[in-house]
């Protein structure tokens, strides 16, 4: 084997483990209870992903973040009182 096809080699394999690394996308839907809600009032924020997804949701009211939440099964689940009065724009990212 020559030097450059060692190197063609080592270059082949770290694509394989690169393109290897990559993740799959996933789907995150958000339910909320009670929906409505009181003022101080506890809420539920729960995050369903994508069957198979592991790690961390991160749950935002507006573009603040408001806590994080690891994946048990498919779901994430935050309570808080940290919602502001009236409507609010409450998201999750997986």
């Amino acid at each position: 084997m020559t030097r450059a096809s060692v190197f063609a080699a080592i270059g082949l394999a770290i694509v394989i483990a690169r393109l290897g690394a990559q993740t799959t996308p996933s789907t995150t839907t958000l339910g909320t209870a009670p929906n409505p809600s009181q003022r101080s009032q506890n809420v539920t924020l729960t995050a369903t992903v994508t069957a198979g997804a592991t790690g961390k949701v991160t749950f935002f009211s507006g573009p603040t973040p408001i806590g994080v939440a690891t994946l048990s099964g498919n779901t994430a689940t935050l309570v808080t009182k940290q919602l502001p009065s009236g409507r609010d724009a409450v998201r999750a990212t997986h």
